[in-house]
């Protein structure tokens, strides 16, 4: 089984929440395989800078969403473009990696907890029947990278996968196309699972309005 789909051309918004500084032109590693990965399926993808970005979101002119992982420095910066986005692409497939899942909770009025030290390397994930990024299977073995994470979420988001020390690895929106996953889908073990199903959801949901 290949790790790559061919879904020939989608168009996707990649937010760059890796950034450090508001210099654009750093890009994490992590950030980079999501690009990798987007370039190899074919995707044709458009950059956004959450701390300059100052243009106007049309969500006619894009299939799909990535809000990418990344530290959790100019937080407040960060957070106001991604919920704007949110908000935005109601109707649109988003999907939110690492940070961009944390985002997604607060912007639904859940809340973070400090796990007091990093969680870091890869662990076993366990999806709910809820799950439709990764339907159909016991457990997968994922990359995390992350302190912060969900402590509580709302009625509106529902949980679709857990950890033995997260309980909150994945969730979807009750009524919008909108996932979050805590752990890197981008790096290895069985996160190109996660990739492709979104890939295949953002292609199901463009092909409703063609």
């Amino acid at each position: 089984m290949g790790v790559f789909m061919v879904i020939s051309g989608l168009r996707i918004l990649l937010a760059n929440n890796s950034l450090k500084s508001k210099k654009p032109n750093f890009n994490s590693e992590s950030y980079k395989k999501i690009v990798k990965y987007l370039v190899k399926n074919n995707v044709t993808i458009y950059r956004a800078n959450p701390l300059l970005f100052k243009g106007k979101l049309n969500p006619k002119e894009y299939d799909g969403v990535i809000l990418s992982g990344g530290p959790d420095k100019f937080w407040n910066e960060k957070f106001k473009f991604n919920a704007k986005v949110m908000k935005t692409f109601r109707k649109k497939p988003l999907l939110g990696i690492c940070l961009g899942h944390q985002f997604l909770v607060q912007a639904c009025g859940g809340f973070l907890y400090d796990e007091g030290a990093k969680l870091k390397g890869f662990y076993t994930v366990f999806p709910t029947k809820e799950s439709k990024l990764i339907a159909g299977l016991e457990k997968i073995r994922v990359f995390k990278n992350h302190r912060y994470s969900a402590g509580y979420i709302p009625d509106e988001l529902i949980q679709t996968a857990y950890s033995n020390n997260c309980g909150y690895e994945a969730v979807r929106h009750a009524d919008r196309p909108h996932f979050g996953v805590q752990f890197h889908p981008e790096c290895g073990g069985d996160g190109h699972i996660v990739l492709d199903n979104f890939l295949k959801i953002c292609e199901k949901n463009r092909s409703l309005f063609i």
